[in-house]
């Protein structure tokens, strides 16, 4: 929108008030709209504005600077509340209509200000727009502000009715390292069942999952117990990601309800692929293909399934254009710093490079669809969507792959955004995601972002696990992995802290679909020497009697009424193929090769007999 656009918008006694603003008077001023449009189009354009500029407020500068060098020229006032905390009201010369102040959406009060003469609703037009960027020095870069590690609080307050609640602290990076081949042994092993319509794992498998991971999920059975009247489960978090996760990652596949590794899930558990490009890899396939919305786990907010594009569907964006949002915004931000939630809402918002939750917050409500619905003002803001989006992303999923360490409690009576929300009187926390106050980018995150090239891992090497004491027999040097010892329970009898290989529990194993290839590696790769004689010869020979037999099909067993018509039968082009003589007067024919023998059959002059004597 140009200057004489602007003006033309006004009607005559809006020109007026801005005409005031130089210091002319009601007498002085041109009568006529026309004249009023030319006196102040000129004044705008020539030098004299410079003089006003100079006599505005360095607040008023501050916010004119940064709308006119990152804002296109119109006040996104979100956007700087976020950066400034509060911003100058003088830019507002019209009032708020009716429904905006039915809504709570009334603007501030309007106040006489030099801001009047650059502002039309709302914008800058395009000429004072390019005389401004010039005048006025763009602002300095926004930055996110970090915490310091030893500045982490030990505990957090939660109010009146939760009283203290403890903070714990964890290093993903560690945890993703352990629990990422814990799931697919368990994947492996045929322990992981999902839903053929959502691909979730069933309640079972979440908890065989939590079971064997690091440390254990988020929450302890003291954080569910929180007084919370509806109850609602915090857990499971990780064990819920995971074999979304991989199924998205393309490590394993849904055969039925149960979950099998594929080809490339397989090459990651014997550690040929290397485990941070695993989780990069991981991390961009659900970014790009991941098919649960992640807002969908903050249930209590209803409506999220409501279809339709009238005012009670829900209209939700597509998850993969919030997730590449969030990306970008993790990129510009720190890496290894430790960051207060709160201060990365206010850092996303100052950015611009935001994203929406919904295209219809009317759609979305707690408790009740009319009362409850978030459309009404204050009821949808920042951190109540976006927000929230934001807290399950980051603890849900990129904290679950290992690319982001966590600082939290449980989510009761942490936050309070939403008590002015209709129905949330009881509701002790929104989402379960609540209680996660700071995160921290790893060095894990960063290369799967995409920040560095290369990824080395800070953590110590764990020492090996086995030392040989006695032919089959070794000692445990520390503490099995969850990983390992599932794989060495189905090869080895485990006693304290020793372990002895047992051919019949190998020979078990192998046969109920295990990988001696697992076994190898881990034992080459886990004894603190070289394998002994004794070790290599029991390895050998498991290979020998678990490769010497296979299985080559099923196959049908036919008798002839004479060992020469069996052996016109082998030895016809027609048939001979398709069958060999298994002695006497029979033959065999393997299952998949049924029809075409059937068919050479009729082609020597026979057909099988309908009965089962032969004459």
């Amino acid at each position: 929108m140009n200057l004489i656009e602007a003006l033309n918008n006004e009607n005559s006694d809006e020109l007026q008030k801005r005409i005031r603003l130089l210091g002319m008077s009601a007498k002085g001023c041109p009568t006529r709209k026309g004249d009023r449009v030319k006196y102040l189009r000129a004044y705008l354009l020539s030098a004299e504005l410079n003089d006003q500029i100079a006599l505005m407020t360095g607040a008023e500068q501050t916010m004119v600077a940064e709308v006119v060098h990152n804002q296109s020229g119109c006040v996104d006032q979100a956007r700087l509340l976020a950066r400034y905390g509060s911003i100058p009201t003088g830019y507002l010369q019209e009032q708020a209509g009716y429904w905006s102040q039915r809504y709570g959406q009334t603007e501030p009060k309007r106040v006489k200000s030099l801001l009047g003469l650059i502002f039309y609703k709302q914008c800058i037009p395009t000429e004072l727009r390019d005389r401004l960027t010039k005048l006025l020095p763009g602002p300095e870069e926004d930055h996110v502000a970090v915490t310091a590690e030893d500045a982490l609080p030990a505990t957090v307050e939660a109010g009146r009715r939760f009283g203290t609640l403890p903070v714990y602290r964890r290093n993903m990076e560690l945890a993703a390292r352990q629990d990422l081949y814990t799931v697919l042994r368990l994947i492996d092993q045929g322990r992981i069942s999902v839903s053929e319509k959502t691909r979730v794992a069933s309640a079972a498998s979440m908890n065989r999952i939590s079971a064997e991971l690091y440390e254990g999920d988020f929450f302890s059975a003291e954080d569910e117990d929180q007084d919370d009247v509806y109850k609602d489960r915090l857990s499971p978090i990780r064990a819920y990601a995971w074999p979304l996760l991989v199924q998205a990652g393309g490590l394993a596949k849904r055969t039925g309800n149960k979950l099998q590794l594929s080809t490339q899930g397989k090459k990651v558990l014997q550690r040929t692929i290397p485990f941070a490009e695993t989780i990069a890899e991981l991390y961009r396939r659900w970014r790009d293909k991941g098919k649960i919305d992640e807002f969908r786990r903050i249930n209590r907010i209803k409506g999220q399934s409501r279809r339709g594009k009238g005012y009670k569907g829900s209209q939700m964006t597509l998850p993969q254009e919030r997730r590449n949002a969030l990306e970008l915004q993790l990129q510009s931000g720190p890496a290894g710093e430790w960051i207060q939630v709160d201060e990365w809402f206010r850092y996303m918002q100052s950015s611009g490079e935001q994203f929406e939750v919904t295209g219809n917050p009317w759609g979305l409500y707690l408790v009740d669809a009319e009362y409850g619905s978030l459309g009404y003002g204050g009821f949808h803001d920042f951190s109540i969507l976006q927000g929230r989006y934001t807290l399950a992303y980051l603890f849900e999923y990129l904290a679950t792959l290992g690319m982001i360490d966590v600082a939290y409690s449980a989510p009761h009576g942490v936050r309070s955004d939403y008590h002015e929300n209709w129905g949330a009187d009881e509701y002790g926390y929104l989402s379960r995601y609540d209680g996660l106050g700071w995160f921290r980018l790893n060095a894990l995150g960063a290369f799967s972002l995409g920040m560095v090239d290369e990824y080395r891992l800070k953590t110590p090497k764990m020492p090996p696990l086995l030392r040989i004491i006695d032919e089959l027999e070794f000692l445990l040097l520390r503490a099995p992995e969850p990983h390992e010892r599932m794989l060495l329970e189905q090869y080895a009898t485990i006693s304290k802290n020793q372990l002895r290989l047992d051919t019949v529990r190998a020979l078990r194993a192998i046969e109920q679909g295990g990988s001696l290839v697992d076994l190898i590696s881990l034992l080459r790769q886990q004894t603190e020497s070289r394998l002994t004689v004794d070790v290599e010869d029991f390895l050998d020979d498991l290979e020998t009697r678990t490769t010497s037999i296979r299985d080559c099909g099923s196959a049908r067993i036919i008798e002839c009424a004479s060992e020469s018509l069996a052996r016109l039968i082998v030895e016809s082009g027609e048939t001979g193929k398709y069958c060999f003589h298994a002695g006497g007067k029979r033959v065999v024919v393997a299952e998949k090769s049924w029809r075409n023998f059937l068919n050479g059959l009729r082609k020597l002059g026979y057909v099988l007999s309908t009965d089962n004597t032969v004459v």
